[in-house]
């Protein structure tokens, strides 16, 4: 959902990869939902089996190419 609108959201399931976070390493399964129209935002989710599929990475990059990253770790 948005400010203005409800959708739902598909995304393509990728493959576990190593990933090193301040956390430390784990692997995680990509999950990343493409844009559909001209103003939408690349979402990429990596979820960790080891930790019940928590988040442990989000990236958000928007039509410009701005990005907004953010990893788990111990806070």
């Amino acid at each position: 959902a948005s400010s203005d609108e409800l959708e739902m959201w598909a995304f393509e399931i990728g493959a576990s990869e190593p990933m090193h976070l301040p956390i430390g390493p784990l692997d995680a399964i990509k999950l990343m939902r493409r844009p559909r129209r001209t103003f939408d935002t690349t979402v990429e989710v990596w979820l960790a089996p080891k930790m019940d599929y928590l988040p442990v990475r989000i990236r958000l990059t928007d039509s410009g190419g701005v990005t907004d990253s953010q990893l788990a770790s111990k806070d």
